[in-house]
């Protein structure tokens, strides 16, 4: 119910922990290696009679994201998935697949804020420059383990319901941000009353940057609406959304414009 997705660069070991590891755990037949443009196909034969499956050099962009990132949720989760095949009518299968991620790009994948599929691993450099890794030898002493560490695993208590928990780090949170639109970017930090990140990313140098005293507004709950509209411009120099714009993308995020209790009954945005 959940995949790693090891991002690093070049040569830091994502080839060889799948050819010397997780090849000869699982079976080779069992095992496949499958390239973005193979993911972003139509066809999906690929799956077929696998148990693992390794997406090698994914790269998220905002073209297709949504066609996409379905695909990976269904492949991820779902008790059955459909084959499309060349030539042959769709049919369904149970999904028994394993998935992992190997990337050197930056954004792998779009991870959504409340994600329960994606571990984010950052991996380390390259295992060249490290006057250990000796290729021939360090692959011998692999295939030489492997039995015990098979050995191991089986005799591993696993808690399943951990398993299926996905883990939380910085490397999640930044792809996470850099995920989302500056619409939603924006309602997400004031939901969280995250008033140091406001005032570390508005440009203090627009003119409609707001004052100190009026950051110290933004309240757990609300914020006035001229004060949201200025911190949001401030944030995204160039923009000059209007009251009424920002109001049409808050609604999609869970915040409303309302009237505060106070004796002017100010124009505010509650959530």
């Amino acid at each position: 119910m959940t995949s790693f997705v090891f991002i690093g660069e070049q040569g830091s070991g994502k080839g060889v922990t799948l050819e010397h590891i997780i090849k000869p755990l699982f079976g080779t037949s069992q095992v496949d290696q499958v390239e973005d443009e193979e993911l972003k196909s139509s066809f999906n034969g690929w799956i077929l009679n696998k148990c693992f499956i390794a997406f090698n050099e994914v790269a998220h962009d905002n073209k297709g994201r949504n066609s996409l990132n379905s695909k990976i949720k269904s492949i991820i989760t779902d008790p059955v998935v459909t084959i499309n095949d060349k030539h042959l009518r769709t049919y369904t299968i149970k999904n028994s697949i394993n998935t992992v991620f190997f990337s050197n790009e930056h954004i792998p994948v779009l991870v959504e804020r409340n994600d329960r599929r994606f571990n984010i691993i950052k991996t380390g450099g390259n295992l060249r420059k490290l006057n250990w890794f000796k290729p021939t030898s360090v692959f011998n002493n692999i295939k030489c383990e492997l039995n015990s560490f098979a050995q191991y695993l089986w005799n591993l208590k696993v808690d399943l319901d951990k398993a299926n928990e996905v883990m939380d780090n910085d490397a999640k949170t930044a792809l996470i941000e850099i995920g989302q639109n500056m619409y939603e970017e924006f309602a997400t930090h004031l939901k969280g009353n995250d008033v140091t990140w406001f005032v570390d990313n508005m440009d203090t140098d627009s003119y409609q940057c707001p004052s100190e005293v009026e950051v110290t507004m933004i309240q757990p709950n609300k914020i006035p609406k001229d004060i949201a509209v200025k911190l949001f411009n401030s944030l995204h120099p160039g923009k000059h959304i209007t009251t009424n714009q920002l109001t049409k993308y808050m609604k999609l995020y869970g915040i409303y414009p309302d009237r505060d209790n106070d004796k002017n009954r100010t124009r505010i945005y509650s959530w």
